[in-house]
């Protein structure tokens, strides 16, 4: 017997484990007495149904009282419970309930009194109660309560009288037609209704009481054709109903069903359409501006337009309706009125869009219907943007002579064009000269700027400073003419000649630097700065702009006050009369800069900036002859020094405090990642286009398919048939047709309208041919679509290679191709090799060559003849990329060079005829030398390769991380949307490793893919140390003894790395990517690297857990990121098998993000789970042993792996498991 103590604190908790049971039982008695019920209404009449449904409850009463009667294990139960709410207790409670006493003495002996009282203690710190909740008892009452007003009101249904009246159908709340002919009682269903068009009509015949032997559906449209379609037998026979489909509703129609010779009433069907979007039409005023023509876009959901354009949007639409409103995401309402053409069914709207936005189109009929998946209208607006100016020589501020001719030059460009560009001079007097250099440049044409200054005709003196700058005026949005400038720079006028003489060396390290040069660069500073704030401020700031522009004015306040103090602080140090006053000078322009700052800031105009530009340049120019002059003073009065050398001291080190860093590098990383980013976008729109040819091909094949098969049909079904794939095909090219308006706005981004110009302008013919195939295909002109469609590929794929050649290196293609022959020139000699060292093994000595000799002989002289044509094709490329890939034709020539001293074409031809006549192992040898020199030649092209196409193993690691954030990226929305996806995840981390790590299927753990931890993706686990799980000894796995390997293969060296999991990847820690180093190892991965970068762009760690892939793409607002980072992942990859499976997983996952856009609905989750989820997992296998083959340090990789077929899983575990065992 359980300790009396324990039994009185266990008893609240069993008392509610009793109850819960009970009301669980009493509640699913009353529902299984409700649904009995519920059968029992559609029993034929006459039955006591009643007294039928008492005596139901009367059995599922006692049957619940049997289920919920007390029982002795309810103690453990509770038990258990307790050990769920409390884990704290460790079994110690179980443990506790199942002591007994000794039978001897009645009592416990010492072990079980510990027990007993340690459980005592915790019952009384903790609430036992709590581990059944109220909650819970709460909520079975409440559904107790309703399932017992269930069964009553189904008891009420069972004995009241309506059930023995015949019931009339209701259509649309009105009595349906049930018409009592001789002999028959008939009810037909749905009667008199409405559908809508094109959909499917179930109609239902249900007989009273005699039922006829055949019933058919006469049906019978406007046209009068008449359509009969026989009415199934309900299965049960005991329902008299009757019932028939039909399949497609296409206009208004009756119906009729007829039975014995008999007919019943006839019915009419109305059908109606909800409003529909049928095509937009949208026209383009171009503002004058722009000096462009207007433009007609048909078909169109994307539309891009330049700022202060005019657009008249018509919507063709299915029906006249009664309202149609354009609805952008913040609300604003832009309505749509009846066109002047007078066509009721067309509706057009005439606005300026100011910025871009996104329009729902919401269409009301008549009859109140609103359409019910409102299509979406993108309009995006090209901002006119400012020419752009960039002085590319001398590009600095320089020094010059007296008599110098200054070359400068410039590069401008606009979008629409320029007016004017020049060039503007600053003479040391202080005047300004303009200096036009040309005007009326062409939109998108890049004008170069070349202009030579004597500085001889500037009078320029020694000591005077010149600022130059260069324009360009072109026509701003509001029609006027916008002048854009480029940087200031400036030229110092030197002497003829500079005196340099040594100091005397008690003096030279008297000082830490010349502090009038530091002032001049601290100056200089303030006048640039003070220019870049007049170009960002043309104009005086509007309201938005005061709180930036003053910031702007205070932190120039700020600067030039601290140069003025160290400037008077300088002051104090200079004995020289000139000097001084050259410095005098400077303090007081600088005085009138802050003056002009404050007064320009105060008032929010920018003329007094201008005012103060001119005095803080007069500064700047003050310091330039106060350095001149102090250069002279200290080669010829260093006398005067000593007394001001530790004031100059502390001068120098102020000024190192107010140095700026030297952004030389930001620049250059600014311009690095400036190029990246174009590249990036050079891939997105080639690979967008690639996808585009070859749909278009495969769209162009279906074409001609249906074609052939309209022209062989007989019968009408089968036109029908195929009028309905060719309306699909239609959906499909207009589908291609919005992808094709997307690429166009992609192309006239900002960042990519200058370089993709010419490309944009091929693509806007393209699109007409796309749109031809498309409305064509809708008017059944299916010869006419195949010739625009191949119109549309053929230019689709010149645009492909036009910008494949642009976007990639002269020997891109010429390499990867190369370096393709050698890898198979060398495979192909490793099985011939393979098949040589088997006939060794197979073969006896022969006095005649054998027939397997004279085929592998053969094989060698292929080989031979595709070296030979491999070497000349390296030759070629070395000479044609001497002077512009100088490194890839030095490494492709030493290739060369040193494959002379291999003579490979000797030694396979030497092979060759050494097997020929009959000597094999003479022809073994020879065929190794070859073999080995072959490698040698791929492994040189390899590395030639990678000078120009970069490192592949690299591109792998990082299309690895790449995928691994896209993967988790569908499976967070697998989890969040699938219920069937979260039932089978793990529930918490501790089930994710099993109790008994013999319990595991060998190779893999349960639910896991090869060579990952269960339930984990393919990837590194971030925030996680290479080579050792989190919390984890180095070198062993959880779970695991350390040293052995379970179900390890008898004979693995005792030096192999330890770590391996069980079915893992040698070489690889538990949930370590293949291709990773094994220990933790200094240096850094590519992997690890490229993680950091996107840390740094990202603005935060990735590290932790984090996740940095789009969020919900498939039914959320990032599919476009998750299918963009989905092309550079394809570009990442050479293999082309890799590359064909990311397009394959990329298009299917395009096509279930079109079905939920097109419809509104979730998408469904198992063919998300099985062809993108599975297909993503799948994949990043596919690169992770593509990376292990790449590896150096990986000896031993896994090649072709199946998994064990479920029959013999089994008997592999029990191997395993005794060969576990037999280890010490």
């Amino acid at each position: 017997m359980t300790d009396p103590r324990l039994t009185r604190e266990l008893h609240p908790v069993l008392r509610r484990v009793r109850k819960v049971r009970w009301l669980k039982s009493l509640a699913l008695g009353w529902l299984i007495l409700a649904a009995l019920g519920g059968l029992m209404l559609w029993l034929p009449p006459g039955l006591p149904v009643g007294w039928m449904f008492v005596a139901l409850g009367v059995l599922i009463a006692i049957t619940v009282a049997a289920v919920a009667w007390p029982r002795s294990s309810d103690r453990s139960i509770a038990a258990r419970l307790i050990e769920e709410q409390y884990p704290d207790l460790d079994s110690r409670l179980l443990t506790a309930v199942e002591q007994q006493p000794d039978f001897e003495t009645g009592r416990y002996h010492f072990l079980q009194r510990e027990v007993v009282s340690d459980v005592l203690v915790h019952a009384r710190r903790r609430k036992w109660g709590d581990s059944v909740p109220g909650s819970r008892l709460f909520a079975l009452r409440a559904a107790n309560v309703a399932s017992v007003l269930m069964a009553l009101f189904v008891a009420m249904l069972l004995f009241s009288d309506s059930r023995h009246r015949s019931a009339e159908p209701l259509v649309d709340g009105q009595p349906g037609a049930a018409e009592a002919t001789t002999g028959y009682e008939v009810t037909v269903e749905p009667g008199d209704t409405e559908i809508e068009r094109g959909t499917s009509l179930l109609v239902l015949a249900r007989f009273a009481s005699k039922l006829p032997a055949n019933v058919d559906l006469v049906a019978k449209d406007e046209s009068g054709a008449v359509e009969r379609v026989p009415l199934s037998k309900s299965l049960d026979l005991s329902d008299p109903l009757f019932g028939g489909r039909l399949s497609e509703v296409a206009s208004d129609l009756t119906y009729h069903v007829e039975f014995d010779g008999e007919q019943s009433d006839a019915f009419r069907v109305t059908t109606f359409e909800y409003p529909r979007l049928i095509q937009a039409d949208a026209q383009i005023v171009q503002p004058t501006y722009t000096g462009l023509p207007d433009k007609t876009y048909k078909d169109v959901r994307r539309i891009s337009l330049v700022e202060g354009s005019e657009l008249t949007l018509t919507c063709h639409l299915n029906k006249p309706v009664q309202q149609a409103t354009l609805i952008s995401d913040s609300g604003t309402a832009v309505p749509l009125e009846v066109g002047d053409d007078g066509v009721v069914s067309d509706r057009t709207a005439t606005f300026r869009p100011v910025e871009s936005v996104v329009y729902q189109l919401v269409l009301i009929d008549e009859a109140g219907r609103e359409n019910r998946d409102p299509p979406e209208i993108t309009i995006d607006v090209v901002p006119n943007r400012a020419p752009e100016l960039t002085v590319a020589f001398p590009g600095r501020d320089t020094q010059v002579s007296p008599l110098q001719e200054l070359t400068l030059q410039a590069k401008a460009w606009d979008d629409f064009g320029l007016k004017e560009y020049g060039l503007v001079l600053q003479t040391p007097t202080g005047d300004e000269q303009s200096l036009v250099l040309g005007s009326e440049a062409a939109p998108d044409e890049n004008v170069e700027l070349d202009h030579l200054m004597p500085l001889e005709d500037l009078s320029a003196e020694p000591k005077d400073l010149i600022a130059y700058y260069f324009y360009a005026d072109d026509i701003g949005p509001n029609g006027d003419v916008r002048r854009t400038f480029s940087d200031m720079f400036f030229a110092e006028v030197r002497h003829f000649d500079e005196i340099y003489r040594q100091a005397p060396s008690q003096k030279a390290s008297g000082t830490g630097g010349d502090p009038c040069k530091k002032l001049i660069q601290l100056q200089r500073q303030v006048v640039t700065a003070t220019w870049n704030t007049m170009r960002r401020f043309p104009t005086d700031p509007d309201q938005s702009e005061q709180e930036p522009f003053s910031e702007d004015l205070d932190t120039l306040t700020e600067s030039e006050t601290t140069v003025l103090e160290l400037t008077q602080q300088y002051q104090q140090t200079l004995e020289d009369l000139i000097a001084r006053q050259f410095a005098s000078e400077a303090v007081e322009h600088m005085i009138t800069a802050l003056e002009q700052y404050r007064l320009s800031r105060d008032s929010g105009t920018v003329p007094a900036l201008a005012e103060a530009r001119i005095a803080a340049q007069a500064a700047f120019a003050a310091l330039l002859k106060l350095q001149a002059r102090e250069h002279l003073v200290k080669n010829s009065q260093s006398s005067s020094q000593s007394s001001s050398s530790q004031a100059q001291r502390q001068l120098d080190d102020q000024l190192k405090q107010l140095e700026l860093q030297n952004d030389r590098n930001r620049y250059e990383t600014e311009r690095q990642a400036q190029r990246e980013s174009e590249n990036r976008e050079q891939l997105q729109v080639l690979n967008r286009l690639r996808e585009l040819a070859r749909r278009q091909e495969d769209v162009n094949q279906k074409i001609q398919e249906l074609e052939n098969a309209l022209r062989k049909a007989e019968t009408e079904e089968e036109r029908r048939e195929l009028e309905r794939q060719l309306k699909r095909l239609q959906e499909e090219q207009q589908e291609m047709l919005r992808d094709v308006d997307e690429l166009r706005e992609r192309m006239n981004r900002d960042e990519n309208r200058t370089q993709m110009a010419d490309a944009r302008r091929q693509l806007e013919q393209t699109r007409q041919n796309v749109l031809q195939t498309s409305e064509q295909l809708r008017d059944r002109q299916v010869s006419k679509a195949l010739a625009s469609g191949t119109r549309a590929q053929r230019e689709l794929e010149e645009l492909r290679d036009e910008i494949r050649k642009e976007t990639a290196s002269e020997f891109t293609e010429t390499m990867r191709e190369l370096r393709d022959e050698a890898r198979e020139l060398a495979d192909r000699q490793e099985e011939i090799g393979d098949k040589l060292g088997g006939n060794e093994e197979k073969s006896r000595p022969s006095l005649r060559e054998t027939t397997g000799n004279t085929d592998l002989a053969e094989q060698l002289n292929e080989q031979k003849e595709r070296l030979t044509g491999l070497l000349d094709e390296m030759r070629d490329i070395v000479e044609q990329s001497e002077e512009s890939e100088p490194l890839l034709s030095r490494k492709l020539y030493d290739t060369i060079r040193e494959s002379r001293g291999d003579r490979p074409v000797e030694s396979l031809e030497m092979a060759s005829e050494l097997l020929r006549r009959g000597f094999p192992e003479e022809g073994r040898q020879a065929e190794q030398v070859a073999r080995g020199a072959i490698d040698r030649i791929r492994e040189g092209v390899e590395e030639a390769a990678d000078s120009v196409l970069g490192d592949e193993l690299e591109s792998l690691q990082r299309a690895q991380d790449e995928l691994a954030m896209l993967t988790q990226s569908i499976e967070e929305e697998l989890t969040r949307s699938d219920p069937e996806f979260k039932r089978q995840q793990p529930r918490n981390p501790q089930e994710q490793q099993p109790r008994n790590p013999q319990e595991q299927q060998p190779g893999n753990q349960q639910g896991q893919q090869p060579g990952n931890q269960q339930g984990q993706q393919p990837g590194n686990q971030q925030g996680q140390q290479r080579g050792n799980q989190q919390g984890q000894q180095p070198g062993n796995q959880q779970g695991q003894q350390p040293g052995n390997q379970q179900g390890q293969q008898p004979g693995n060296q005792q030096g192999q790395q330890p770590g391996n999991q069980q079915g893992q990847r040698p070489g690889n820690q538990q949930g370590q990517q293949p291709g990773q180093s094994p220990s933790g190892r200094g240096n850094r991965s590519p992997s690890q690297s490229s993680r950091s970068i996107a840390s740094a762009f990202d603005g935060g760690s990735q590290t932790g857990g984090g996740h940095a892939g789009p969020h919900m793409p498939l039914t959320g607002g990032e599919f476009m990121d998750w299918s963009d980072r989905m092309r550079d992942v394809e570009e990442m990859l050479t293999d082309p098998d890799l590359r064909s499976a990311v397009a394959r997983v990329r298009d299917r996952a395009r096509e279930v993000r079109i079905d939920v856009k097109r419809h509104s609905k979730q998408p469904n989750w198992k063919l998300v789970r099985t062809s993108i989820y599975g297909e993503l997992v799948e994949l990043q296998e596919m690169v992770a042993e593509e990376i292990a083959r790449q590896q150096p340090e990986n000896d031993l990789v896994p090649i072709d792996r199946d998994p064990v077929p479920d029959r013999y899983s089994e008997l592999v575990r029990t191997y395993y498991e005794r060969l576990g065992r037999q280890r010490p």
